[in-house]
């Protein structure tokens, strides 16, 4: 059973933002699977660079949104963004040095932290993007 299995629970009702974090649940089922399967250190390596790519390219977009809607909270929510890739970074270089014990610490970081960073932070932003022309923002 995977950690990471998207639901509509999960929609915020901002089109670009739930696409991308329906993406994220798929590279982290992916990298799920991967840990689960026992493969090798570089596929698990680059799954974890994947999932840092991505998550950067939607945390930029994110707070490319929240600024466009004046967004008060900003500032905290690129602090949490960038505490986040941090870790993941450390999670990587953990990971090349072989170290087995960081699979499931990683896992179960990545869950707390989607799921809290989606039904409690991300939502905060909602009501300032309702009515926008979120098609017309920058992505970056």
């Amino acid at each position: 059973m995977s950690f990471f299995t998207w639901s509509e629970e999960y929609v915020i009702g901002v089109e670009p933002s739930d696409r991308q974090h329906e993406r994220l649940f798929g590279i982290m089922c992916e990298l799920q699977a991967a840990i689960a399967e026992g493969r090798s250190t570089p596929d698990v390596s680059s799954l974890i660079a994947c999932l840092k790519d991505y998550t950067i390219t939607h945390f930029t977009q994110e707070e490319n949104l929240m600024l466009h809607c004046q967004f008060p909270l900003l500032r905290q929510h690129q602090t949490e963004h960038a505490v986040f890739v941090k870790k993941i970074v450390v999670f990587a270089e953990r990971c090349t040095q072989g170290d087995q014990a960081m699979s499931l610490e990683l896992l179960s970081f990545l869950r707390n932290w989607l799921l809290h960073h989606i039904l409690k932070i991300d939502r905060a932003y909602v009501p300032y993007v309702v009515g926008k022309q979120i098609a017309q923002i920058p992505q970056g």
